[in-house]
């Protein structure tokens, strides 16, 4: 998934200064069980600003920084520089680290979605860990648990689907490769918007 934010607190100050809440990033989900119930696990995810990181740590996304750059539409006419929301539009994406190439994708978009993505239903179980520096506790670490991710407010624009392309690439000390699709489905565009303060801790590990 690649996500264009803007993040903000409840007096909404980041929206006059949107330098210090703006953000992309990229990551990868995969399908997982969680004591028999469907869940979702983030395996990898790239961001292109230090706070987004640190706060992903936070709330146990293994977040590391990228360049991620994504097709801007904003919202009105299709013009030479914005595809618009509409059939036969064309959007891109891509994730670099370390000056290497990470993933590429694009949609097509056809017609608007009556169900939407579903990949990213289940909910997101994370692992927080933050090792010991200390000499003789490496292995001890001082936080190591699961937790799923919470979030309220939930809000969507209309949902565009279309066909889809998804490239993830080898790079040195990287292993996203390993989780390149063996089919591509379809794709989607919208924008969403929610609230998250809270994590539930399932298992102290």
């Amino acid at each position: 998934m690649f996500i264009d934010w803007q993040s903000c607190s409840d007096d909404r100050h980041e929206l006059i200064d949107p330098s210090r809440s703006q953000y992309k990033e990229f990551f990868v989900t995969v399908n997982a069980l969680y004591e028999g119930e469907e869940v979702a696990f983030c395996p990898y995810i790239w961001v292109d600003r230090d706070f987004a990181l640190a706060r992903g740590l936070i709330q146990g996304f293994p977040k590391k920084l990228g360049s991620i750059w994504m097709t801007r539409s904003f919202g009105g006419l299709a013009t030479k520089a914005d595809p618009g929301v509409r059939e036969g539009a064309v959007f891109g994406a891509t994730c670099a680290a370390y000056e290497r190439r990470m993933a590429e994708a694009t949609v097509t978009l056809e017609r608007p979605s009556e169900d939407g993505p579903t990949h990213n239903d289940p909910p997101i179980v994370n692992a927080r860990h933050f090792p010991r520096l200390e000499k003789g506790r490496h292995d001890d670490p001082a936080v190591h648990e699961l937790v799923r991710s919470k979030g309220y407010d939930r809000s969507g624009s209309e949902i565009w689907e279309g066909s889809a392309t998804l490239e993830l690439y080898d790079a040195p000390h990287e292993e996203l490769a390993a989780l390149a699709p063996a089919r591509v489905g379809k794709g989607f565009r919208f924008t969403l918007g929610y609230s998250v303060d809270d994590l539930e801790t399932l298992t102290e590990l």
